[in-house]
């Protein structure tokens, strides 16, 4: 039976319509607007229509916070950190509809009992100090009980410690090292850097070389090569035709691929979940295309329904991103109804116990750069 609701509840519950707008919660985003309402960046683009996604994910919250008058359900939030604007636009605008349609699907079928669910989606340009903030301001909210993203190894670094001392759990995109409270969408960095030895054969005079920063993947990477068969970039070791991986993100190997060029590199470029970004052809120019990159796919069967939901939001088919993003907010879902489930009400505590409890099933997918686009890998 459902308990007696008050004024006070009703209100509450509505009062995710205005995720944002609150001097208070405006005050503690020193680094980034929200995207929740944008308010800073809107007020000059709105004529255009640019921000027309602004009253969607508004209207989502509100219907998700809301049934009828006098029956006011309980709300809890789940956070998204991606990026709406700069160069990882288009990612963050692919993934956001694959989000709203499963907490959408939620709600409509009752799936966290009398508790609806509504979505707090915060903008961090792609950058780790923004990542960051966002994560902080996340962790301010009572309400948040998990968070999707962010979408970057570097970015999903500087929000671990946040998240982690908030108790917040969350799932980020980026082939890392498990740690307490951040799980990752992604297989270990080991069974990336295997794929991506995978796919680097060819000709070449030697190892791939390998390029970027130090973390996980290129670990993972050094380990599977081995020190004797290490290939390293210098002006003195250069093949010409040798296959570098570059294991930062794709702004930064765009720019590195167009000085290779320069310099008369015909060799392939290969990288990890970072460098499979829309933009990373666009910005490096003819010289990308042919790249390979290893990304990050469910491993487990999504609702047949999905594809039509999607488009049906998105106006377009599924990309990998918004594919993985569906696959990585039904596991916050489910790990939020087994809370409720088990306790009647669902705490950070509770849901990031049962997430560490969920299987996460995903496979490392090879990707190569068309005409621009990247594309599943021939076989």
């Amino acid at each position: 039976m459902k308990p007696a609701r008050s004024k006070q509840d009703a209100a509450r519950c509505c009062r995710p319509l205005y995720i944002g707008m609150s001097r208070g919660f405006l005050a503690r985003l020193p680094a980034r607007p929200a995207f929740a309402v944008v308010l800073f960046s809107a007020l000059k683009r709105m004529r255009a229509g640019v921000y027309a996604g602004v009253n969607v994910i508004l209207g989502l919250v509100l219907l998700a916070a809301c049934t009828m008058p006098g029956d006011a359900a309980p709300i809890i939030k789940v956070g998204l950190i991606a990026p709406f604007e700069g160069l990882g636009r288009p990612l963050g605008y692919a993934v956001l509809p694959a989000v709203k349609l499963a907490l959408a699907q939620a709600n409509a079928a009752g799936e966290l009992g009398s508790y609806r669910v509504a979505l707090v989606a915060l903008n961090d340009d792609g950058e780790p100090a923004a990542s960051a903030a966002q994560a902080r301001a996340l962790a301010q909210d009572p309400d948040v009980v998990a968070a999707l993203g962010p979408w970057g190894s570097d970015t999903a670094a500087a929000v671990a410690p946040v998240l982690r001392e908030a108790g917040v759990a969350a799932l980020a995109v980026a082939p890392q090292a498990p740690g307490p409270g951040l799980r990752s969408l992604c297989p270990p960095p080991e069974e990336v850097a295997q794929a991506l030895l995978a796919v680097a054969g060819g000709p070449g005079g030697g190892p791939p070389a390998l390029a970027g920063p130090s973390d996980a993947l290129q670990l993972a990477l050094r380990t599977a090569l081995g020190r004797s068969r290490f290939g390293v970039i210098s002006s003195t070791v250069n093949f010409a035709d040798q296959a570098r991986i570059y294991t930062g993100d794709a702004a930064g190997g765009a720019d590195q691929l167009r000085q290779w060029r320069a310099q008369g590199w015909r060799g392939r470029m290969l990288g990890g979940p970072d460098l499979a970004r829309d933009w990373f052809g666009e910005r490096a120019g003819p010289g990308a295309e042919g790249s390979l990159a290893v990304t990050c796919a469910p491993g487990a069967e999504l609702p047949a329904d999905f594809t039509a939901g999607y488009r049906a939001q998105a106006g377009m088919p599924p990309g990998p991103d918004a594919v993985l993003a569906y696959y990585g907010t039904r596991l916050l879902l489910q790990a939020a109804a087994a809370d409720i489930a088990r306790q009647g009400r669902p705490t950070r505590e509770g849901v990031a116990v049962a997430l560490a409890q969920e299987p996460v099933q995903t496979q490392a997918l090879a990707l190569e750069l068309e005409g621009g686009q990247w594309a599943a890998a021939p076989r």
